[in-house]
Order: structure tokens, then C-alpha cells, then sequence
């Protein structure tokens, strides 16, 4: 009889033990997956409510404002007239955009004082929440309860996990 027998070097339990090390250092700050993951994630999903008028579920504009609009602003559907509250909401350093991380949470929004000083008034809570006979037409809260944006940030905290190991099991023997 033949034998052959193998050894791995290092054990697979100790490459355990570095991928559960390696995880937990890729979870002790996500300022990295904030970056590159997560704001992009949140943008395009505020966004996703601008273009489809909250899912279909806001308020047609009163028929007068739609005709004025209409002629003023070609083309421009609910809250986009010129843009500045898409912007602010959906890209980074925009205007108007919060965005801010440490390594354990990520805030995104619209300031809300940036919009009282540029125009006068924080227009952006007045559509989230309605004023008036303006009815409301929320943007951050359907983003926040949407399934597909929960979905996608925690696919996208496995991929940032999965890198992260990739990333230092590649360190870790190109230097064997």
C-alpha cells in the first residue's frame, strides 16, 4: 500500500481563525463600506423615488401649478423643477447633501438649514411631510422603508466583507 498524506501549513483551523480576525476588523470600521458601498446604494435609491414620484404613491400636482409648470418647466415632473432637491438628496458633496460616516454608522440627507439660508425655506421637509395644501410627498421615508435598499446594503456588506478577506488572505501569503 501506498500512502501519501498532506499537510497544510497553516492548519485550516487556524485559517479559520484569521478569516473570523480578518472579519472582524473589516466590521470595526465602515467608513470604507459607507465610501464605496452604502452612500452609492442610498443615493441611487432616493433617486428611484424622485423618478417613479414615490413609488406612484405621491399626490398629482393641483391642475393649475401642473399647467404653470408645465410651461415654465418642460419636461420637469413632481419635485424636480430645478433640480436642487435631487441633487442635494442623491449626490455626494451636491449642494444641500449630507453626508457624513464614522466607522459605525453613515448619515444621508438634505440640509435643511443650507436650504433655509440659500432660499429662504427648508422646502425639503415641507414635501417630506406636507404643509398646507402641499400634500405630502416623502422622499427619505419610502427610501428608508424600501426592502430592495435594505437588501441591497446588506449584499453589499457581505461583498465589502468577502473583499476584505480576499484582500488580506492575498497579503498574507504573497508574503510566503
Amino acid at each position: 500500500m501506498i500512502k501519501i498524506n498532506f499537510s497544510i501549513t497553516p492548519t485550516i483551523e487556524e485559517l479559520k481563525q484569521w478569516v473570523e480576525g480578518w472579519e472582524k476588523e473589516a466590521i470595526k470600521d465602515l467608513t470604507p463600506y459607507w465610501d464605496k458601498y452604502a452612500s452609492r446604494l442610498v443615493a441611487e435609491e432616493i433617486a428611484r423615488v424622485f423618478v417613479t414620484e414615490g413609488y406612484g404613491t405621491w399626490a398629482p400636482l393641483s391642475y393649475q401649478y401642473a399647467l404653470a409648470k408645465a410651461i415654465n418647466y418642460p419636461g420637469k415632473t413632481i419635485l424636480r423643477r430645478k433640480d436642487r432637491y435631487f441633487k442635494a438628496s442623491t449626490r455626494k458633496a451636491a449642494p444641500g447633501n449630507i453626508y457624513d460616516r464614522d466607522a459605525n454608522k453613515m448619515t444621508w440627507g438634505a440640509d435643511l438649514s443650507w436650504f433655509a439660508g440659500a432660499y429662504d425655506y427648508p422646502y425639503p421637509i415641507a414635501h417630506e411631510e406636507g404643509r398646507g395644501n402641499l400634500p405630502p410627498r416623502p422622499v427619505y421615508a419610502l427610501a428608508e422603508k424600501s426592502q430592495a435598499l435594505k437588501d441591497n446594503l446588506i449584499v453589499g456588506l457581505k461583498t465589502y466583507i468577502h473583499k476584505t478577506i480576499a484582500n488580506e488572505t492575498k497579503k498574507y501569503f504573497g508574503k510566503r
